[in-house]
């Protein structure tokens, strides 16, 4: 099929495949146990003595495929204990909660069907289950999802004298979605969370809307009901709009956001609340023909953001420009500037980043990226208030594959903070390390057969910080 940037969307241009009707797979199930058995003898210092304990586990993971287009998965006591660890990411001298994706194969198969444009389903909300179920299928225009699973990790973290330690939090997660039109959609998805005498409900309604074959209209409209351990409730409505262009040349997106104080998602990845948020992004690239330069041009990404009172909480303006060249190699520059009100202090901020990668060679892949300019200390030492900082920060790595079999990553993270004037309380000179982190990480995949593989990982994080200057462990 003729596949064209003018257009909005790439699947949906593909060609319509015809003649595959009445088929039905063969009988699908899947039945995947396992057991585990540890001994250790260790020192009970409350004792003290020496003490022996075993810890036998086993549990089951099944699939089951219902009449062609429903599957139900089954996880009983699931072992998570083979999956990948996160990739690195910057987590210190973060004000808000770090996203780190789904990796577990019982949440990511078929998350599709728990998506909505506001994640209210962040999957690692749950972390140690040990009864789930998840129906997920298609038939015609309707997608259905809904998981029923619990979770043993709140009740365990409590101390031994707590009543409530060993409960575990019930979580229901429904969602279906309605295709119509051309490619539009319509949903609803609910969300419940207890734990004992608590519980979190949430209720959205979500839209996408193909206006023509460059403009497309999203929307979502949400609430959440809350109920704490105290008996306390609250209770409150959030909305999400989008108006995006996209073609060949030009995408420009409008989006509004507006979430109330008292609304909650205990479920979802929503780390900020109380917010009335505006944003606009556009985007303008050339696309030169018979060239080595396959495409350039400039962006621009502006937000403002208020909160109830109608006070500015926070505004940056993102300004790029960046190419793409054959190879492929890609490079571009950017600059930021921006306020942001942090403990009734306002901050101006900038940063400025310059970045290349290029995958010249098949079996070479190289990626470098700095940034520099000035940020927020959100956790300063005893004695002082928040306060701007010089920043610095690069991101080196590169992937090595000299044969097909063998792949080599290689990642490097440095963040540095440094003082931007001198602190008297400290007597601290202007330019003094706040705190330096280095974060190292080499992957190697070594593919024996389609079956058979080996993988190895070591991760390096070293955080050297200054404890005068801030509350970092």
């Amino acid at each position: 099929p003729y596949i064209t940037r003018r257009l909005e969307g790439f699947a949906q241009q593909m060609a319509t495949l015809e003649g595959l009707e009445h088929i039905s797979p063969g009988r699908n199930l899947q039945f995947i146990p396992y057991g585990v058995f540890t001994r250790a003898r260790f020192l009970d210092t409350q004792v003290p003595e020496f003490r022996t304990e075993s810890d036998p586990r086993g549990g089951l993971d099944a699939k089951i495929i219902l009449r062609d287009a429903l599957t139900l998965d089954v996880a009983l006591n699931p072992d998570f204990s083979q999956v990948e660890s996160d990739e690195p990411q910057v987590t210190i001298n973060q004000r808000f909660e770090v996203f780190f994706p789904e990796k577990r194969p019982f949440f990511i198969e078929n998350a599709g069907f728990f998506q909505t444009p506001i994640n209210l389903f962040f999957s690692r909300r749950i972390a140690d289950p040990q009864f789930g179920l998840r129906l997920t299928g298609k038939t015609g225009p309707w997608a259905l999802g809904l998981i029923a699973i619990d979770d043993r990790a709140q009740g365990n973290r409590l101390p031994q004298t707590d009543p409530l330690r060993g409960e575990r939090a019930g979580i229901t997660v429904a969602r279906i979605q309605r295709e119509f039109g051309k490619q539009s959609t319509f949903g609803l998805l609910a969300a419940s969370r207890d734990f004992a005498s608590s519980s979190n409900r949430v209720f959205s309604f979500d839209t996408r809307l193909k206006l023509n074959p460059n403009w497309i209209l999203t929307g979502q409209l949400m609430r959440s009901y809350t109920r704490q351990l105290d008996g306390s409730r609250m209770s409150g409505p959030a909305y999400w709009a989008e108006l995006r262009h996209e073609g060949r040349h030009l995408v420009y997106v409008s989006r509004y956001e507006d979430r109330s104080p008292d609304f909650r998602s205990e479920l979802g990845f929503v780390p900020r609340v109380d917010i009335r948020q505006m944003e606009q992004f556009a985007r303008y690239y050339w696309r030169p023909k018979q060239s080595r330069v396959l495409l350039f041009g400039p962006d621009v990404f502006t937000v403002v953001n208020w909160n109830r009172q109608g006070q500015v909480q926070d505004w940056f303006v993102d300004a790029s420009f960046g190419a793409d060249l054959k190879g492929p190699t890609g490079l571009g520059c950017r600059r930021i500037d921006a306020f942001e009100l942090f403990q009734g202090l306002g901050f101006r901020k900038h940063t400025t980043d310059c970045g290349v990668n290029t995958a010249w060679l098949k079996w070479l892949e190289l990626r470098g990226d700095y940034r520099w300019g000035s940020t927020v200390n959100y956790f300063p030492g005893s004695g002082f208030l928040p306060f701007l900082s010089n920043i610095s920060s690069g991101d080196l790595g590169f992937t090595l594959r000299p044969r097909p079999r063998i792949r080599f990553d290689q990642t490097y993270l440095y963040t540095r903070l440094a003082t931007r004037h001198p602190l008297a309380l400290t007597a601290t000179p202007a330019g003094a390390s706040i705190f330096n982190n280095h974060i190292l990480r080499s992957k190697l995949n070594y593919q024996f057969t389609r079956e058979l593989s080996l993988r190895a990982i070591f991760d390096y994080n070293a955080v050297l910080s200054n404890p005068s200057l801030v509350s970092l462990e």
